[in-house]
């Protein structure tokens, strides 16, 4: 996997010119089609050095777009807000684990109209580790981070339900504090509506 020296604001642009290109928050889709998700995810760094992570969240719904013009289809905003535990192996004193917290806003676009069960997400947020993470020669110089995610799903079921999603996020601190490694990792998602 690549492995990003910069910061998280090439997310930052993609988010935004997401939000230019496609200005309407919800046209077909409300926020009861949307509704609340719980959702576990697990994923993998990938690389020589791999970190391991399993998390539990919630995709909350979010009206801050809906009062936009419904001219530009079916895009939605939601929170995502998770708890994950990192494990890492192959490091000089043995297994580490860490616990994350993150909260981020998603843009969601189903892909072919509002009840096409293939979806785009996009987001940004940030992160929180317990501690300074590290895993190999990679460490942390923050416990704070920025993290950026894309995602391809399918949603099934009655009223669709349930999902399930392929997901890319990259978590770094932006340059804030050197060393700045970031990690990237792949995730697979299991979502159902309660």
């Amino acid at each position: 996997m690549l492995r990003s020296k910069t910061c998280a604001f090439p997310g930052l642009i993609l988010c935004v010119a997401m939000n230019v290109l496609f200005p309407a928050a919800t046209a077909a889709q409300t926020l009861a089609d949307l509704g609340h998700r719980f959702y576990v995810d697990a994923g993998t760094t990938g690389d020589d050095d791999p970190a391991h992570t399993a998390a539990l969240g919630m995709l909350i719904p979010s009206a801050l777009l809906s009062s936009i013009p419904r001219t530009a289809g079916p895009l939605s905003l939601h929170w995502d807000v998770s708890l994950a535990h990192w494990r890492t192996d192959h490091v000089r004193s043995g297994r580490h684990h860490f616990t994350q917290l993150t909260g981020m806003g998603v843009w969601r676009h189903p892909v072919g109209g509002p009840d096409a069960p293939w979806f785009v997400d996009l987001g940004l947020g940030i992160s929180i580790f317990d501690r300074l993470y590290r895993s190999g020669a990679d460490k942390f110089s923050t416990a704070f981070q920025f993290t950026e995610a894309v995602g391809l799903g399918y949603r099934f079921g009655g009223k669709h339900a349930y999902e399930i999603s392929l997901r890319a996020q990259h978590i770094s601190n932006a340059g804030i504090k050197k060393p700045n490694p970031g990690e990237n990792i792949v995730r697979l998602r299991f979502a159902c509506r309660f």
